[in-house]
């Protein structure tokens, strides 16, 4: 019987057209994953960024740039001025219109750094808030390894690094972990260099004291701490701090009386009778919440004895 021949448009239309389609289809739902994607970071970004700033115009373009030149990308930066006299809005809007992960939060009138702080963390969607200061630039990697700490130990609330004073570049100020005891007595943790689990805070209302215009990162510690959230330690230079002096000397005082506030609230909380906060004796005291913190369990009970060993040496 002889063999018939039929050409393969004849034989197989269906091979022919399918890979255009294949292709047409690929490509779509490759767009459409894409599109997904950013929507969805763009809705829930992993990090917020909260910088509250007040007529920091001359040193605000570094710190917004640091931010925005971070190798992690999936973040909003809320930036919150707190009434501003100087040209800081306008160097902020000029920003926002190229990006559009910059937010925007004007206060109506200058109403200090709690409120600020507090407005910028309600705002936030990301699962961690990343604290920075508008005087201080952030290193090109800080969110990176901060993100990757936070998702491989979740039992820290709070993570924290090595940072760097601008002006003393090759000085680098190690992480406080060894400090961790004095935590009882004063504020020894940079507040620029945070990373927080914004779930814990929002499930315990944690906010910063509005009546508080400084030291207000003390106090927001000694929450965290007295709810049980723990702190990681990168060892890592991760942050520029700027350091300088030009509040009016009632600011200091100011914030030294309310640092001393904070650590009798702390103290108290421990248990710790008011004659002992009062004489201020430190090892007195760690004597005290060495034994207490068995049953409190805000700090690292190890830090605590080392520190009491180290007293009475």
């Amino acid at each position: 019987m002889p063999m018939i021949k039929l050409s393969c448009a004849k034989r197989c239309p269906r091979l022919v057209k399918l890979p255009f389609y294949g292709i047409l289809a690929a490509v779509f739902l490759l767009s459409f994953s894409i599109g997904f994607y950013l929507w969805n970071a763009y809705r829930y970004p992993m990090v917020s960024v909260v910088m509250p700033t007040y007529n920091r115009a001359d040193l605000l373009k570094r710190s917004i740039e640091s931010v925005l030149n971070q190798t992690y990308r999936n973040f909003e930066f809320i930036i919150v001025d707190d009434g501003s006299t100087d040209e800081s809005v306008a160097l902020i809007k000029s920003y926002a219109q190229n990006d559009r992960r910059i937010k925007l939060l004007i206060n109506d009138k200058n109403r200090g750094i709690s409120y600020s702080r507090n407005r910028g963390n309600a705002a936030a969607r990301g699962t961690y808030i990343m604290i920075m200061d508008s005087d201080d630039i952030s290193m090109p990697n800080r969110m990176a390894r901060q993100v990757e700490f936070m998702q491989n130990h979740p039992e820290f609330v709070l993570s924290t690094s090595w940072r760097v004073k601008i002006g003393e570049e090759n000085k680098v100020h190690p992480s406080v972990r060894n400090m961790e005891p004095h935590y009882l007595f004063g504020m020894y943790a940079g507040h620029g260099e945070w990373m927080l689990r914004r779930s814990f805070l929002t499930a315990r209302d944690i906010r910063y004291d509005e009546a508080r215009l400084s030291s207000e990162d003390y106090d927001y510690l000694r929450q965290i701490l007295t709810n049980h959230g723990k702190i990681g330690y990168i060892d890592e230079a991760l942050y520029l701090r700027r350091v300088h002096r030009t509040n009016p000397e009632s600011y200091y005082r100011a914030q030294r009386a309310n640092a001393y506030d904070t650590s009798s609230t702390f103290l108290r909380q421990y248990g710790v009778p008011e004659e002992m906060i009062a004489r201020r004796r430190t090892c007195e005291i760690f004597d005290f919440v060495v034994q207490a913190n068995k049953e409190k369990n805000y700090l690292n009970q190890i830090g605590l004895e080392y520190a009491v060993k180290k007293c009475h040496e």
